[in-house]
């Protein structure tokens, strides 16, 4: 099972693990009106609407739900750091 052609299908078995097992319904997260996963902040019991967990895990709970799957979004963060190095290097060879 852990061999390289199974890298993927291991990693899929251990965030739906993790879901099952480690994450409860009213405790780490909510389900909103809308059938949308909802995370609860550990330390404060805020909601915190538009964040998702990464890696996912947020589609194995959602799964877990029986609820519709989203895709994985790319991290903006990531988007806005190539972003600015561009401009940078564009702007260094002016």
């Amino acid at each position: 099972m852990y061999s390289p052609e199974y890298v993927e299908l291991t990693h899929f078995l251990t965030q739906a693990l993790k879901a099952k097992e480690l994450f409860k319904l009213d405790r780490d997260y909510i389900i909103n009106a809308d059938g949308e996963v909802i995370i609860v902040d550990e330390f404060t019991g805020r909601l915190m609407e538009g964040r998702r967990y990464s890696d996912g895990l947020h589609q194995a709970i959602e799964a877990k739900e029986h609820l519709e799957v989203a895709g994985e979004k790319p991290n903006i963060s990531d988007y806005y750091i190539t972003k600015i190095i561009l401009e940078c290097i564009i702007n260094f060879q002016e």
